[in-house]
């Protein structure tokens, strides 16, 4: 779907928010009218005791309770339409390269051991995540981080994932529907509550009685008692003393038993809004007909015992009826009368023995379907992106056709080709003319691949390959670690991974950028040979053009490419484009003059 087709939806949502606002509009002032008139109507009975009062106020009362009804239900479809406009201008603005600004960017994903997420900018301002996401649940947040975290890629689940894609991206009307419904979770709140979320997990998956047998039997016994002496005593059959002293009985209990009640419903009111939207989203999930086995197996978690959608459903009952908890008229009531509370309880309790293991592997499969939908966000907003095939080929292979970087708008962006199998390439080139930029493109479609995603090439082949980098790389002078040791142990990590014997890719640049020229050469030659194995792929940026010699040298298997520049009108111009060989021209000094420093 491309710019032109989101602008259209827009256009028609956006007519269909004008007349939405209209009748909401209308709703609200007929339901106001309607309660003034029962106002109106009991003034009538006060004032004139006029019994025409008991039949205006009885009317508006109805048609108040009616409109009351309508714009509720009005409310959420409105929410849903406002959700559709918000997902339609979001993908506009990945379009148009002004996606920065999303809220949900996943920095709390970022720590010091994820080097090649910082290297690659998979979280954070400007990221990655940032640009894919269109989670709104925890679940949903996890999911998506831990496929673009995975570094241990798996044949079987990219392919896996691959094909749910495949399949989600055919799917317009369940993806754009679904994501809207995730979406009504920052309509409701502005964030779910982690902790009321495992609140109500730890509630749920505890199957012991929150009360004893008697205590529930009570409940009912209690109740019913009170209500035939309340019947009994009506006809002057008993004193009133004894239904009273009932109803006494069931206040002075539900007083004394409220704060271990509040622990148990407390959560479940708090998490109500959030679990109507997971109705939501399990319905959809349910009803749509899928042929991928990752799809379908999600629909199977859902479908467990009656279905998810049902259970939450009754869930929800559970919440309403504890809303009269929140009224202090209606809470001595129906203390009094019926111990709520506890039936309440002893209906939770049922519940959760029927439905409460099932409750997160429910919240897990929608997470699962957004951070697929998250991984498909390529499709809609790219003009080039393809589905990356897994190589067949015993050593580490890697063939990109017109490769490019998803973060970097089309506008804008340049497409590179390359294919390496069990090599080292060495990349040389002038300053700003696109090596980085190159090792970054490579690795991030590579991140894609793992998690089973899209790709923004033409062509794309690959094996399953681990990845390492060094580039991005900080000092920490609080632990007395300099630039050019903190690289050290980047190396080292790669070196120590590799005598596993299993297929990675290595991506340095600048290599040891922090030391001098000559234990920077000796050292990177070393390096290089070190990693230079039949199952792995190197690719080092540097400015040593000396190490280019080491693809002369039969003994490593290494490759030169580079990047170059030229000048126009005493300008300096990159085209950004990988060549073959080594780089036969610095910049440095062009540079220093045109900024004044020399």
């Amino acid at each position: 779907m491309n710019l032109n087709k989101f602008k259209k939806e827009l256009e028609i949502l956006n007519k269909e928010k004008v007349l939405l606002n209209k009748k909401y509009n209308l709703l609200s002032f007929l339901r106001s009218i309607s309660f003034l008139v029962v106002l109106a109507g009991i003034t009538i009975i006060i004032i004139n005791q006029d019994q025409n009062g008991f039949i205006v106020s009885g009317i508006a009362l109805l048609i108040f309770i009616f409109l009351v009804i309508k714009h509720t239900k009005l409310v959420r479809t409105r929410d849903l339409l406002f959700c559709r406009i918000e997902l339609f201008e979001e993908y506009i603005l990945r379009i148009n390269g002004n996606w920065k600004t999303f809220a949900n960017n996943g920095v709390e994903y970022l720590n010091e051991n994820t080097t090649v997420a910082n290297d690659l900018d998979l979280f954070g301002n400007a990221s990655l995540y940032q640009y894919l996401c269109n989670t709104n649940t925890p679940w949903g947040n996890n999911e998506l981080a831990n496929m673009l975290l995975n570094n241990d890629p798996n044949k079987e689940t990219i392919l896996e994932n691959q094909s749910a894609l495949q399949e989600i991206v055919k799917k317009n009307k369940f993806s754009f529907n679904f994501l809207a419904h995730s979406k009504l979770f920052s309509k409701s709140n502005k964030k779910i509550d982690k902790k009321n979320t495992h609140l109500l997990l730890n509630l749920a998956e505890n199957t012991n009685a929150s009360f004893s047998s008697l205590i529930y039997s009570l409940s009912i016994l209690l109740p019913l008692i009170s209500l035939i002496a309340v019947i009994v005593a009506s006809f002057q059959l008993i004193s009133p003393v004894i239904p009273f002293s009932l109803i006494i009985f069931q206040w002075i209990f539900a007083i004394v038993n409220f704060p271990k009640v509040g622990e148990i419903l407390r959560p479940l009111s708090l998490f109500k809004t959030e679990l109507e939207a997971y109705e939501s989203l399990f319905h959809i999930l349910e009803n749509e007909g899928f042929d991928s086995e990752c799809m379908q197996n999600l629909q199977q978690i859902l479908l467990i015992n009656g279905g998810a959608s049902n259970a939450v459903k009754k869930l929800n009952k559970i919440i309403d009826y504890t809303t009269f908890r929140n009224n202090a008229i209606s809470y001595g009531i129906f203390s009094g009368l019926f111990m709520w509370d506890f039936n309440c309880i002893r209906a939770f309790d049922k519940w959760k023995i029927s439905y409460g293991s099932n409750l997160r592997k429910w919240f897990e499969a929608v997470g699962k379907t957004e951070a697929l939908l998250s991984l498909a966000t390529i499709h809609y907003v790219k003009d080039e992106y393809c589905f990356p095939t897994i190589s067949e080929l015993s050593n580490p292979y890697f063939k990109a056709t017109d490769i490019k970087h998803p973060l970097i708008p089309d506008s804008v962006s340049i497409s590179n080709s390359l294919e390496l199998k069990s090599k080292t390439c060495i990349i040389t080139g002038s300053n700003m003319s696109g090596k980085t930029t190159f090792l970054r493109t490579i690795g991030v479609n590579l991140i894609l691949f793992n998690a089973g995603g899209l790709v923004c090439a033409k062509n794309f082949d690959s094996s399953c390959m681990a990845i390492f980098t060094s580039m991005r790389i900080q000092d920490d002078v609080s632990q007395g670690i300099s630039t050019f040791y903190a690289e050290l142990i980047r190396i080292k990590t790669m070196v120590e991974y590799s005598k596993l014997n299993k297929p990675m890719l290595v991506l340095i640049d600048e290599i040891f950028r922090g030391t001098n020229s000559a234990d920077r050469i000796s050292g990177a030659r070393a390096t290089i040979t070190k990693l230079t194995k039949p199952w792995i792929i190197g690719i080092v940026s540097t400015h040593d053009f000396e190490l280019c010699n080491l693809e002369k040298e039969d003994s490593r298997n290494t490759i030169n490419y580079h990047f170059d520049e030229y000048y126009e009108n005493d300008q300096i111009k990159f085209d950004f484009k990988i060549k073959n060989g080594k780089s036969t021209s610095t910049n440095a000094q062009f540079l220093m003059k045109l900024a004044g420093v020399i």
